[in-house]
């Protein structure tokens, strides 16, 4: 029997331990039917089954079918006699992989077969503590996908626009095949006037440089008179 002083996780008491499950593992038909007196002080076989069942679904994404499949590679002889055992030897096995992931490390077969109410009680709060940590960690997964998820949307918007601005922009400088002989021309023009304005400009600034030379002498000439 577990000793409360060397437990990992808080005890919840049974009203806690009835509103969470069901708030949060039991169906809303079976939460309306589902009281303290079906856990504790002496629990009933088939709420406790049911709710180790439910919260199997939940942790471990099995489907109800599930519990109630023989293995095909059991060899016994008399199958159908193992259908009705399929559920608790499953919930068995499975609760044995949970438990110790809660930090609950007296599991037994009569636990499911034949349970305690105290012992019980424990077990449960030790999968209530570590469902709470699981849907904190949960909710903050759920909420880095969701900025992740928006980030990544961004992204894609931002690359889908500069891939239209490149496009507009090759669009914008690139010539058409009908349009290139014309464009030739006009550079060829361009190029022969830039040429001629240039030869006009050197001569015109030729003369220019040379009056003023000539004005500059004839004010240094007059200066000296």
């Amino acid at each position: 029997m577990s000793n409360p002083d060397k437990l990992t996780f808080p005890r919840f008491s049974v009203v806690d331990l009835v509103n969470f499950f069901r708030q949060n593992i039991l169906t809303a038909a079976e939460a309306k039917n589902f009281t303290k007196a079906d856990i504790y002080p002496n629990p009933k076989l088939e709420w406790v089954q049911k709710i180790y069942m439910r919260i199997l679904q939940q942790v471990f994404n099995l489907r109800v079918e599930h519990f109630y499949m023989v293995p095909v590679d059991l060899e016994i002889p008399y199958p159908h006699l193992v259908e009705g055992f399929a559920p608790l030897g499953y919930i068995v096995s499975y609760m044995a992989r949970l438990l110790p992931i809660c930090r609950v490390y007296e599991f037994l077969p009569s636990d499911v077969l034949n349970p305690k109410g105290k012992h019980i009680t424990t077990l449960l709060s030790g999968i209530v503590n570590f469902l709470h940590f699981r849907n904190t960690r949960m909710d903050t997964y759920n909420e880095f996908c969701l900025r992740y998820k928006s980030a990544l949307d961004i992204m894609n918007q931002q690359q889908k626009v500069l891939r239209e601005l490149e496009a507009k922009k090759e669009k914008l400088t690139t010539i058409p095949p009908e349009q290139q002989a014309e464009f030739k021309a006009l550079s060829s023009d361009i190029q022969d006037l830039q040429q001629i304005i240039s030869q006009e400009y050197h001569t015109k600034d030729s003369a220019f440089q040379e009056k003023l030379v000539q004005k500059k002498l004839v004010i240094a000439e007059t200066g000296k008179n």
